[in-house]
C-alpha cells in the first residue's frame, strides 16, 4: 500500500483507487485490532465444549462473566477506523493533485457523511474489493456462515468512533442516511436487526474505484429540508407550537389556500424549534403508502427532524379515514400537517400535544431576501411580487442561477439577477396535466393591435398582478377582501378580436407559463366529475404560479337556470362552485374569454378586479394588423396596404387570410405575395364566415369583397 501512495498516479481511475485504499488501510488496522480480542477470547474458551452441540459449565460461567464486564466497564477498545496524521496528509495531497473531486471525498462533502457513515461504508465495501474480507468478517462474528457485512459487524467494529449504540443502530436502521440514500442496501428495508446483512449499492464500489464518472444514487435526500436560520418577517409561529415541538409526540397543523408557503412556515416552525424538516412523500393512491410512510417517520426521526405530511396527498385520494388516523396515532414522532381546510380527528389531536395554525396573506413575510441575502438583494422585492415561491422553490431558483452564472462568466455574478430571473420562470414551469395545455408565451404585448385605450388597460394587468400580493399582504386588503393576491380578468367580444392573444401577451409580461384550459377533458357526464376535474386544475394553477386561461368560458360559466330536471340541478352546482373556487383562487391570475358576455352567470362580474370587451377592430387597427401579418414576408415592392383595410375583417381573420395569401403565392412559385394572392385569400375567408356580399368591385381582375355588417 506504501509503494502504491508513492507511485505518481495519472488517471482518475488510478487516482480513486489509491484514495480508496488509503482508506481501507485505516478499516485494515481496526479490524487486526479486533482480531486479537477474538484470539485472546477464543484463547479463553478453548477445550471448554464438552461436545460438537453442547457448552460446559466452565463455557457458561466464562460467558456470564464477559456480558456482565460489558455492562461494567464495555467492550474491549478497538481503534476508530480513521486516517492517521501521515495517511491524512498523504490524502491531502493525492486530493491537492487531482484534477477532479475524487469519489470518496465527493461522497463524504455532497452526501454529509460523518465518520461513522463512512467506517459503515468501508465495511460494507471492502469484501468487493478482497474477499478475504468475508472470512475475516465470519471469525469476528465466531461464525463462518455469516461471511456477509452485518449490523452487528458493523456496530462491533465501530464502538469506540464517538457514537453510543443507541445513535448507530438508528443510522443504520431504514432512516439512517446510508439507506435513505440508497448507499447500502438490504433485504427488509423496516428491519435493523443484528444479523441484517449490508450490502453496498450496485456500481457503487466501481464508482468509488473511479470505474464510472456518475456516482450510481443521488448524493442527497430531496425529503429532507434544511433551513440554516429562521426566516424573518410576520411568519413567525406562536409561542405555544414552539413549545409543543418539543414534545416528542406533538401534533400541529398548519392551514391556508396557499399551499406555497405551507413549506416556509413549517421550515420557520422547526428552525425556531432547533429541528429539521423531512417532508412526506407517501401518497394515498399507492399501494404501499403504510409502509412509506412508517419508513419516512424513522427517517425523520434519524435526522432530528419533524415529519411534514401534506393532507391532500392521502385524503384527496379517497383513502379511508380511520386507517390514516391510526397509522398517524402510532408514529409516535413530532408532525406538522399542512392543507388548504383544517384536518383534526379527534382521535388523533385528542390523544396527542396539539396546537394549531392558519395562514394568511400577511403571513408571508420578506422571504426572497433571506434567501438572496448579500447575492442581489435588490432583486428580493421585484421576486416577491412576481414569484410567490415556497422555501423549496426559492432555493431550486437560486442553486438553478448560481449554476448558470458559473458556467458562462467563470464564477463571476455580473449577470446573476438575469440569471435568478430564468431560473425562476424555469422553476414556475408547471407539470403537463391531461386537462391542462402549457404554453411558453412567445407573442408580446407589441404584437396586440387595439384601440389605444384599451391597449393600456390591457398591459396593466401584468402590472396589477406583479403588486397583488403585497397589497393584499402589506397593505392589509387581503383581509378586507378575502383576497390572496391573484388577479382575475374577463375578456370578451367576437372571435378573432384578440382575447387569447391578450391572454398570452399578459403571461409573458408579467414573466408567467399561459395554462390552457382543454374543457374536453374537463367537462364530464358523470356527475360530480367535472367539480373534480376542475379542482385539479385550479390546484395546478395555484402550485406552478402560472396564469390560468379559459377560453370560450361561458361552456362553464354560463347562467344558471330554472331547475326543471335532475340535469339542470347538476348543472346549476357545477356554476355554485365555480363561483365559490374561482372567489377563493389563490394563484397570480385567472383570465377567461367569452364570445357571448350575455351568457355569463351575473354572479362571476363581482369577482373579476378587471372585465375588458373587444370591439371588432377599426380601419387604422386593421391596417395595422395587415401590416403585422407581412412584416417578415416577401409582399411585392409598393404594396398599400390601406386599401383592404377598408374590409370589415377581426384580426384573426386577417392572419388566417394573410398565411393563405402565403401559402397561394408558394404554390405558384411566385418569388413575392402579390396582391391578387391577398384578394383570393380574403375572397376564401368571407365564404368560409358566410359573410354577406355587397358590391362587386374590381381589385386587379379579382372580386374584393366588401362586407354589409
Amino acid at each position: 500500500m506504501a509503494d502504491a501512495v508513492a507511485t505518481p498516479a495519472t488517471s482518475r481511475s488510478q487516482i480513486a483507487t489509491t484514495h480508496f485504499h488509503l482508506w481501507l488501510r485505516a478499516l485494515n488496522r481496526t479490524i487486526a485490532a479486533a482480531v486479537r480480542v477474538r484470539h485472546e477470547r477464543a484463547r479463553r474458551l478453548r477445550g471448554d465444549l464438552t461436545s460438537t452441540n453442547g457448552i460446559s459449565p466452565h463455557h457458561a460461567d466464562l460467558l456470564v462473566a464477559e456480558v456482565e464486564a460489558l455492562v461494567a466497564t464495555g467492550h474491549a477498545r478497538l481503534p476508530p477506523i480513521a486516517l492517521d496524521a501521515r495517511e491524512a496528509s498523504v490524502e491531502e495531497r493525492l486530493l491537492a493533485d487531482a484534477s477532479a473531486t475524487q469519489p470518496l471525498a465527493r461522497l463524504r462533502c455532497e452526501a454529509d457523511l460523518d465518520p461513522f457513515d463512512v467506517a459503515a461504508l468501508l465495511i460494507a465495501a471492502a469484501p468487493q474489493i478482497d474477499t478475504a474480507y468475508e472470512r475475516l468478517y465470519g471469525y469476528l462474528l465466531d461464525d463462518l456462515t455469516r461471511l456477509a457485512p452485518s449490523v452487528e459487524l458493523v456496530l462491533h467494529l465501530t464502538r469506540d468512533g464517538g457514537l453510543s449504540e443507541g445513535a448507530r443502530r438508528l443510522r443504520l436502521g431504514a432512516g439512517g442516511l446510508l439507506r435513505r440514500l440508497g448507499l447500502l442496501a438490504t433485504a427488509d428495508p423496516l428491519a435493523c436487526e443484528m444479523r441484517t446483512v449490508l450490502q453496498p449499492a450496485p456500481g457503487l464500489v466501481e464508482w468509488l474505484l473511479g470505474g464510472t464518472a456518475c456516482p450510481p444514487v443521488p448524493l442527497a435526500d430531496p425529503q429532507l429540508l434544511m433551513s440554516a436560520a429562521p426566516i424573518a418577517g410576520d411568519a413567525c409561529p406562536p409561542p405555544q407550537a414552539r413549545r409543543l415541538l418539543d414534545a416528542f409526540d406533538a401534533v400541529i397543523g398548519i392551514w391556508g389556500s396557499d399551499p406555497g408557503r405551507h413549506d416556509d412556515a413549517v421550515i420557520v416552525l422547526a428552525a425556531q424549534a432547533g429541528f429539521g424538516v423531512y417532508r412526506s412523500l407517501a401518497a394515498g393512491r399507492e399501494a404501499n403508502w403504510e409502509v412509506k410512510l412508517r419508513r419516512e417517520a424513522l427517517a425523520a426521526a434519524a435526522c432530528n427532524a419533524v415529519l411534514w405530511i401534506d393532507t391532500r396527498r392521502l385524503i384527496s385520494a379517497g383513502l379511508n379515514g380511520e386507517t390514516l388516523i391510526g397509522v398517524l396515532a402510532a408514529l409516535q414522532q413530532r408532525i406538522v400537517l399542512t392543507g388548504r381546510t383544517p384536518w383534526r380527528p379527534v382521535a388523533l389531536i385528542g390523544a396527542r400535544p396539539y396546537a394549531d395554525m392558519w395562514l394568511t396573506p400577511e403571513d408571508s413575510g420578506d422571504c426572497w431576501r433571506e434567501t438572496l441575502g448579500s447575492l442581489a438583494p435588490e432583486r428580493a422585492g421585484p421576486l416577491s411580487e412576481r414569484f410567490r415561491f415556497g422555501w423549496s422553490e426559492r432555493k431550486a431558483a437560486l442553486r438553478i442561477a448560481t449554476a448558470d452564472v458559473r458556467s458562462r462568466t467563470n464564477g463571476t455574478v455580473p449577470d446573476f439577477g438575469e440569471a435568478l430571473e430564468q431560473a425562476c420562470r424555469l422553476v414556475a414551469t408547471p407539470r403537463v396535466g391531461a386537462s391542462i395545455s402549457v404554453h411558453a408565451p412567445r407573442r408580446t404585448l407589441r404584437d396586440l393591435i387595439l384601440p389605444a385605450g384599451l391597449h393600456d388597460q390591457v398591459s396593466e394587468i401584468a402590472t396589477l398582478v406583479a403588486h397583488a400580493g403585497r397589497v393584499d399582504s402589506a397593505w392589509g386588503f387581503g383581509r378586507l377582501l378575502g383576497s390572496e393576491g391573484s388577479i382575475k380578468a374577463l375578456f370578451t367580444g367576437d372571435p378573432g378580436t384578440g382575447k387569447t392573444l391578450a391572454a398570452e401577451a399578459i403571461a409573458e409580461s408579467a414573466g408567467l407559463q399561459l395554462l390552457k384550459v382543454d374543457l374536453s377533458q374537463v367537462v364530464s357526464k358523470w356527475v360530480g366529475e367535472t367539480e373534480k376535474n376542475l379542482e385539479e386544475v385550479f390546484d395546478h394553477a395555484e402550485q406552478s404560479h402560472a396564469a390560468l386561461f379559459f377560453d370560450e368560458a361561458d361552456a362553464l360559466f354560463g347562467k344558471r337556470g330554472e331547475v326543471r330536471s335532475g340535469t339542470d340541478r347538476y348543472a346549476n352546482l357545477e356554476v355554485s362552485y365555480l363561483l365559490q373556487r374561482l372567489e377563493g383562487f389563490s394563484g397570480r391570475l385567472v383570465i377567461l374569454a367569452s364570445n357571448l358576455r350575455d351568457e355569463m352567470d351575473q354572479a362571476f362580474t363581482r369577482r373579476f378586479q378587471v372585465s375588458l370587451h373587444f370591439p371588432r377592430p377599426a380601419r387604422a387597427e386593421r391596417e395595422r394588423l395587415w401590416q403585422l401579418a407581412f412584416a417578415a414576408a416577401p409582399v411585392e415592392p409598393g404594396f398599400d396596404f390601406a386599401r383592404f383595410a377598408e374590409l370589415d375583417l377581426t384580426g384573426g381573420a386577417i392572419a388566417i387570410a394573410a398565411r393563405m395569401a402565403a401559402l397561394l403565392a408558394a404554390a405558384e412559385g411566385s418569388p413575392h405575395i402579390r396582391a391578387d394572392h391577398i384578394a383570393d385569400a380574403i375572397e376564401r375567408q368571407f365564404r368560409k364566415e358566410a359573410r354577406l356580399m355587397a358590391g362587386g368591385a374590381r381589385y386587379d381582375g379579382l372580386s374584393v369583397a366588401r362586407a354589409r355588417c
